[in-house]
């Protein structure tokens, strides 16, 4: 049997962190998706791509193997004081990156922290 065990998940310092039978995730990264995006902490990402209100690509330094990696992701909003429920919609995975867009309800939005875990076969 192949996969992936997870073992612990938590939080540090707003990155998402996972650990999985036989090591840590192959990439992480965790962002500021407003205004300018920029990357606070990351591994194995090359870069990420603004491609308009809440649509992202992230861009791996070392590809996966094919499209079909595990991913995860988690945003957050901190100007209003208020939880928000997100959702992940028009998500395309390529070897080399992975892009969707965060919504709320049918809204694209951009959010202030975004972290984003991947694992699979490089």
């Amino acid at each position: 049997m192949s996969g992936v065990l997870t073992d612990n998940v938590g939080r540090s310092g707003g990155l998402v962190k996972a650990v999985a039978a036989g090591g840590e995730t192959k990439c992480n990264i965790n962002f500021v998706g407003t205004g300018t995006i920029s990357i606070n902490q990351s591994k194995n990402v090359a870069s990420i791509t603004d491609n308009g209100t809440g649509d992202t690509t992230i861009h791996w330094d070392s590809d996966f193997a094919d499209a079909n990696f595990i991913w995860a992701w988690s945003a957050e909003e901190n100007t209003s004081g208020n939880i928000v429920s997100t959702y992940g919609d028009d998500i395309t995975t390529a070897a080399g990156s992975l892009r969707w867009t965060t919504r709320i309800l049918a809204s694209a939005v951009d959010m202030d922290k975004v972290s984003v875990i991947a694992q699979g076969a490089q």
